[in-house]
């Protein structure tokens, strides 16, 4: 099953509903201005304070890549 790393720690995620609106089901504050459920997709702001992408693995080892601070090294996505 896909994961997401949201503050450091691993939820698994099938993508459906949107993450941000799995977030506040779960429990899970992401801090967002104008997202409501019953809005669709094109008519919100999209400005969401997140950042979203794939965390990189090395490819040599196969291991996840960590910055210096032991954080996910994460490659800009969709």
């Amino acid at each position: 099953m896909p994961t997401v790393n949201i503050d450091g720690k691993e939820y698994e995620f099938e993508g459906r509903p949107s993450l941000l609106q799995w977030c506040l089901d779960n429990d899970i504050e992401i801090p967002y201005f104008c997202y409501h459920p019953a809005m669709s997709v094109p008519t919100n702001c999209r400005m969401c304070l997140v950042e979203a992408g794939n965390q990189m693995k090395d490819r040599e080892t196969g291991e996840w890549q960590l910055d210096e601070e032991g954080k996910p090294v994460v490659r800009g996505g969709r």
